[in-house]
């Protein structure tokens, strides 16, 4: 995602692409359709139309009625707005866990409602990203959940690491460059998984 489509990223913002050979018009922020609908989006993908203006959703279910390809629609739009189905799982884990979500922002200086409410400051992307980097951090209730631990301090994660395995340090005491080289093999993993994907959808 480039430097213009994160400016981009405000509230009430749209993004147009073009999906099986349809052009559509979609608010940049799934928020929009609800966090209840939000939160049940992969059992439910028909409600991603709901993102879509009027003219979109019509065209949508004239060009697919029985909604064969609203997951494949739900990929292209998430990578449209800088998001993915693995930022897309950082959502629901966080909607899940939400007064966790909201204790850890608090300490950021940021109101989780800015995020529920679509017309908010902070949106569902940089949400995701904010989460992904709790999950790293096992002072944060968010991190500490997904460790499955109590919240801890950064003393406490030290000596664990020491009493146990000196080979093998905890992610919170990484150095920036071996979160840097950690960080480049899972999208260089990320990218091969999609190149995988794109391959056998040509196969298809």
């Amino acid at each position: 995602m480039d430097a213009l489509a994160i400016l981009a990223d405000s509230p009430g913002a749209w993004v147009e692409f073009v999906f099986d050979g349809v052009r559509l018009r979609a608010r940049r922020d799934p928020m929009w359709i609800g966090a209840d609908r939000l939160a049940n989006i992969l059992e439910q993908p028909q409600h991603i139309r709901r993102v879509f203006d009027t003219d979109s959703q019509m065209r949508i279910a004239l060009r697919d009625p029985f909604g064969s390809k609203l997951p494949e629609l739900l990929r292209e739009y998430l990578g449209r707005v800088g998001l993915s189905i693995k930022r897309l799982g950082l959502l629901l884990h966080a909607l899940s866990r939400i007064e966790d979500l909201e204790i850890d922002l608090l300490r950021l200086g940021l109101d989780v409602r800015d995020w529920l409410n679509p017309e908010g400051e902070l949106s569902s992307r940089r949400v995701a990203l904010i989460v992904e980097d709790l999950f790293d951090r096992p002072e944060s209730r968010i991190g500490a959940a997904y460790m499955g631990i109590l919240p801890a301090d950064k003393a406490a994660i030290g000596i664990a690491q020491h009493l146990s395995d000196k080979d093998n340090l905890h992610k919170f005491l990484w150095s920036p460059e071996e979160l840097e080289r950690d960080a480049e093999k899972q999208r260089e993993e990320e990218a091969k998984r999609a190149r995988i994907m794109a391959r056998s959808r040509q196969v298809e």
